[in-house]
């Protein structure tokens, strides 16, 4: 009992216990910190996520004098996704592999009233048809149609009955730059073509971000710095050098 209480009263024992109460209230603020850190992360995608609920397709001109398509995408997990965008969910639940990101888009051609020239063509048996052809390339696009409307003449009364208008070519090439851009809060997709006859109607997309991960506080290391040094009951305070475990209350 006697030697029990030298050990409970030793300089020793008292560094010892004072260390393990460091290290536990490190721990704990370690802990707490972590948290709090989680859920700030959780705020800031909530509230991103939100405005991507009410943002619209935004139309702006880029710094190369191009129009360009902006939508926020939500940003998360992919198992939040199903409570984001069932419609990106499902898409997702379709692929194979892990998703990092994806947009469904809707993306549109317009095209003012062209007039096209027409040539007649004798079909035989007194069918006939007005072909035509129509080819436009711009900066970022390629559209290629032609075909033919057929008509029967009746030579004798004069009358015309119509057919069918057949399209032996019908193609359209648009060029289309699409990405993600990184924002204050998130991301944000991004839309555009060198083609001044490019529309975006629609985007919803979705760019997974990693977890917020713990940081982490142990370490192996050289450790240099003013301390305590204990030789049996003799205690020397001043600058030491050592090899060890040690744990960060401070990173810097």
């Amino acid at each position: 009992m006697e030697k029990l209480k030298n050990i409970i009263v030793s300089p020793l024992f008292r560094w010892i216990v004072i260390i393990v109460l460091l290290i536990f209230i490190g721990l704990s603020m370690n802990r707490c910190r972590n948290s709090v850190d989680r859920l700030k992360v959780m705020d800031k995608q909530t509230e991103h996520n939100i405005r991507v609920g009410k943002d619209t397709v935004r139309i702006t001109v880029n710094k190369a004098g191009f129009t360009e398509y902006d939508k926020l995408a939500y940003i998360g997990q992919i198992k939040d996704l199903q409570l984001l965008n069932d419609s990106l969910y499902k898409s997702v639940s379709e692929q194979e592999g892990k998703v990092a990101n994806l947009t469904n888009a809707v993306i549109g051609y317009r095209n003012d009233s062209i007039k096209l020239a027409n040539t007649i063509e004798d079909l035989g048996s007194g069918h006939y048809g007005l072909s035509f052809k129509y080819a436009k390339r711009d900066s970022g696009s390629f559209q290629n149609i032609e075909g033919v409307s057929k008509f029967k003449l009746d030579r004798n009364t004069g009358t015309l009955y119509p057919d069918t208008t057949v399209l032996t070519k019908n193609s359209l090439e648009l060029s289309v730059t699409l990405g993600h851009r990184k924002t204050d809060t998130g991301y944000e997709f991004f839309a555009l073509s060198k083609s001044p006859n490019f529309v975006l109607k629609d985007a919803n997309s979705f760019v997974e971000i990693p977890k917020p991960e713990p940081q982490k506080r142990f370490g192996l290391g050289v450790q240099v710095g003013y301390g305590v040094s204990v030789y049996g009951n003799d205690v020397k305070v001043g600058p030491n050098v050592s090899v060890g475990l040690n744990y960060n209350l401070v990173k810097f």
